[in-house]
């Protein structure tokens, strides 16, 4: 299986340690990224680091199916025995960490998208929606929203995501120096990987995100999360 037909998708966001922020990136660089990424279903992995917005990075695991961090592989490198004392050390550290695991629904298996390596930029949309609006919220970006985004020049590669929290259950007890436990990102997730922050400004991408079923759907998500990342580590550059 390749990066193509990743359907699953893990999602990490945090600010480094207070004052040890060169040896959490040599740490999540060297150790932690890598001992994920040669686990069985795992794909390709990224980190990004914000040109706008906050936590500072971000780091995605495109996954074969969300039912991935569930193996019992993926379970003992981080919450059992295979955890690592740089671990224990820095992960209870990491500051306004958000996670969640999420199955990809859109643009559809039908047109799987490989990654853009000339990517400059990763637009991030984070959201929860009322559960009386998601019928409409999910028809506005499949049939409107999404069609317009990716037709803007420098538009590469746009994905939703859902987030599924049975897949994202952890043991009660996470062996990380206390039990440490983090924040689930919000339900909704859209990705745009897109040559530059320049195409926020053009006449397209504008239009694009201007409709009156724009305005009228968005009026109403909550908890949104709107960040734009530069390239900072991937294992596979």
């Amino acid at each position: 299986m390749t990066v193509a037909t990743a359907r699953g998708l893990l999602l990490a966001m945090m600010d480094a340690p207070e004052g040890d922020e060169d040896d959490f990136n040599r740490w999540y660089n060297t150790e932690h990224m890598p001992e994920r990424r040669a686990l069985p279903g795992f794909l390709e992995t990224r980190r990004w680091i914000a040109i706008e917005g906050q936590p500072k990075y971000v780091a995605l695991y495109d996954l074969e199916t969300p039912e991935v961090v569930r193996s019992e592989a993926y379970r003992n490198v981080n919450y059992g025995t295979g955890e690592s004392e740089w671990t224990k050390r820095m992960l209870p550290r990491v500051r306004n960490m958000l996670r969640n695991v999420y199955e990809q629904i859109g643009p559809g298996a039908q047109s799987p998208q490989p990654y853009p390596r000339e990517a400059g930029a990763l637009l991030l949309n984070l959201m929860n929606v009322p559960e009386e609006l998601e019928e409409e919220y999910n028809a506005w970006y499949d049939t409107e929203h999404l069609p317009l985004l990716t037709a803007v020049p420098g538009c590469l590669r746009a994905r939703r995501f859902r987030a599924l929290p049975a897949a994202n259950e952890a043991p009660k007890s996470i062996q990380t120096g206390g039990s440490t436990t983090f924040p689930a990102a919000p339900k909704y997730l859209a990705l745009y990987e897109i040559t530059g922050p320049e195409i926020f400004d053009s006449p397209e991408w504008i239009a694009g995100r201007s409709t009156p079923w724009t305005k009228r759907v968005t009026s109403r998500v909550k908890d949104r999360i709107r960040n734009v990342y530069r390239p900072l580590w991937s294992p596979e550059s």
